[in-house]
């Protein structure tokens, strides 16, 4: 990754793109505040180096580099001691326009995906061992790091290019699941 970059919908820089709630690369050099919360969507988050404490519905969990995890918006984390760890993750907040308990899982326009790979993505995360964390994912950080370069060179086609990389991103974490 270039650099550390975070969009938001409150600074205006996701403007283009209501669905994403935050889009961010940060290397963390010392420890600070990340508080237990729930996201208003499907937060990815691909840790690049370090070694993070979180806790996931009141488990814990140490996610490694290499490693993706996925929490849903009705699932609280944060911190395990309220402390966000020292090292280098991407994370991605994708605002579906449904996401129930139940796998109902439909994206909204933006998404090329057909309905019935949308209804397979929202299935396996629902049947997924919770919290979901995949080990040795590599196919997320490609996409993170795709996403992180389209937003930095903008060219030609880059928004579809952004909706494509984070359908692509779904997708090979739903496949991913059922393996």
């Amino acid at each position: 990754m270039k650099r550390d970059m975070r969009l938001t919908q409150g600074n205006g820089s996701l403007a283009a793109f209501p669905h994403i709630g935050m889009l961010c690369h940060e290397v963390f050099r010392k420890a600070g505040p990340l508080g237990q919360h729930r996201n208003p969507g499907i937060e990815i988050c691909h840790v690049h180096k370090g070694r993070f404490d979180w806790t996931v519905e009141g488990r814990r969990v140490a996610v490694l580099p290499g490693t993706t995890s996925v929490t849903l918006p009705w699932e609280e984390h944060g911190g395990t001691r309220e402390t966000m760890d020292v090292g280098e993750l991407s994370w991605v907040i994708i605002r579906p326009d449904v996401v129930t308990r139940d796998g109902k899982l439909r994206l909204g326009q933006w998404s090329a995906l057909p309905p019935n790979l949308q209804r397979y993505i929202g299935v396996q995360f629902r049947q997924a061992t919770q919290p979901i964390q995949l080990a040795r994912d590599r196919g997320s950080r490609e996409s993170f790091c795709g996403l992180m370069d389209e937003f930095s060179e903008r060219a030609t086609g880059w928004e579809w290019r952004v909706n494509r990389l984070l359908d692509d991103l779904l997708l090979q974490l739903a496949r991913s699941l059922e393996r």
